[in-house]
């Protein structure tokens, strides 16, 4: 049976390492790693599903900011995931045979953190929604550092 596993000191530091199976961990190389040594170990910092606008109407090219946890302040190699949904209600007393029904679909943002919030840019590209056809924006997003 072979070691597949170290908590503590690897020689180059301090880390983490699990290795493939049939792999002895204190002599695999980095591609035979599952975790440690640049394979990519995530630590998820924050995730949430945010309505950012609406209804009834959500705008073009608007910027969100979320107030982040303490603890992503001041951290380095963070990654955002992000995509943007509109959400319409295009017939909200009944059937409207003229509009076809949309529940969700994605456009285009960009997310990034800055000082501890998360700030997200909506490129929508048009006006959506009006009082009769409520839309409203909603952000699901995940924050992931790497390398902690």
């Amino acid at each position: 049976m072979v070691d597949r596993i170290l908590l503590g000191n690897s020689g180059s530091g301090y880390d983490l390492l699990v290795s493939k199976p049939g792999i002895d961990v204190k002599t695999a190389a980095a591609g035979q790693l599952l975790l440690g040594k640049n394979t990519g170990a995530q630590q998820i910092l924050a995730s949430d599903y945010t309505k950012l606008a609406g209804p009834p109407t959500v705008y073009t090219n608007q910027t969100y900011t979320i107030s982040l946890p303490s603890i992503v302040a001041g951290l380095s190699n963070l990654l955002v995931w992000g995509i943007l949904y509109v959400v319409n209600d295009y017939a909200p007393t009944g059937v409207d045979s003229s509009q076809q029904y949309v529940p969700g679909y994605p456009c285009d943002g960009l997310f990034q953190v800055v000082n501890g919030s998360l700030i997200i840019t909506s490129n929508l590209g048009v006006v959506a929604g009006t009082t009769n056809y409520p839309t409203e924006l909603w952000a699901q997003w995940v924050i992931f550092r790497f390398q902690y």
